[in-house]
């Protein structure tokens, strides 16, 4: 995947004393156990770091208009830069727990380094700014052509699974791929003591279809997939009434596991049924 980046040099109007604070940390803190610290994705990451050591060092503070910032989760602060790619945005997305739908303050906007060079701009304490690379101008039919993808694998799977010969290994496939995701971010969200990976809803409507692969008996298995395709029907229905936000690169799969299920269930019901008949 190419990606579109610029690098900027932002020049601080800073004093003698408040120049010497900054390298008196940084020195401090190179020769010290604190230039070793528990990442945090959104509280304490390497962006936040830069803002502290600028902020900390102002005697008078960074002051800026604190109403530009205002209303957005980190979710929503993240998705201009996860959306330029389908895969980025499903494996960020999939990842993130509650702690992402959290409104973010003000302060918060800077754990993403585009916040901090804007309110150091808006707080005018930058004297002058410059661009060492420029690499503007995303490819909007990269970005589309990724979204597509997905499709064309759920289109491949609900074929495969159509055809006799090979519904058994499109059934498999599909639900140990998202089952075994469902059990990754099952464990990173107990594990983890990175704060956005915790509470992580996406496991209830992934860890499921591992428990349906193992199922063997197959009256039981189809009352299983009979309320596990009514949980991600109403996923769907519901979308947007949850307390954690997902996201829409989740729905070619959401709607890949229901049909997947759909003609299992037909099929053991036609099995059944022809059982009976013998009987």
């Amino acid at each position: 995947m190419i990606e579109y980046r610029k690098i900027h040099e932002q020049i601080l109007d800073l004093n003698q004393k408040e120049k010497s604070e900054v390298f008196n940390y940084l020195e401090n803190c190179y020769n010290s156990p604190c230039r070793f610290y528990k990442y945090d994705i959104f509280y304490d990451n390497c962006a936040t770091k830069v803002r502290d050591v600028i902020f900390n060092a102002k005697e008078n503070g960074v002051i800026y208009d604190t109403s530009t910032y205002c209303c957005q989760t980190f979710r929503q602060l993240l998705k201009p830069y996860v959306s330029i790619n389908y895969w980025l945005d499903l494996g960020i997305n999939i990842l993130l727990g509650r702690e992402a739908d959290r409104m973010a303050r003000v302060h918060d906007y800077m754990f993403l380094p585009d916040y901090i060079m804007s309110i150091l701009d808006d707080s005018q304490i930058v004297t002058d700014r410059k661009i060492f690379m420029d690499g503007s101008g995303i490819d909007t039919k990269e970005t589309r052509l990724s979204y597509l993808f997905p499709w064309a694998i759920i289109l491949i799977l609900i074929i495969t699974s159509l055809w006799i010969k090979t519904r058994r290994l499109a059934f498999i496939i599909t639900t140990f791929v998202i089952g075994i995701n469902g059990l990754f971010i099952l464990t990173v969200s107990l594990i983890s003591e990175n704060s956005a990976f915790a509470n992580n809803f996406n496991v209830y409507w992934t860890l499921p279809a591992l428990v349906i692969l193992f199922v063997k008996k197959d009256h039981l298995k189809n009352i299983i997939e009979a309320v596990y395709i009514t949980v991600l029907i109403l996923l769907l229905l519901f979308w947007n009434k949850y307390p954690q936000d997902f996201s829409i690169a989740f729905i070619p799969w959401i709607i890949l596991l229901i049909t997947i299920q759909l003609i299992d269930i037909q099929i053991i019901r036609k099995i059944t049924t022809f059982v009976n008949r013998w009987h």
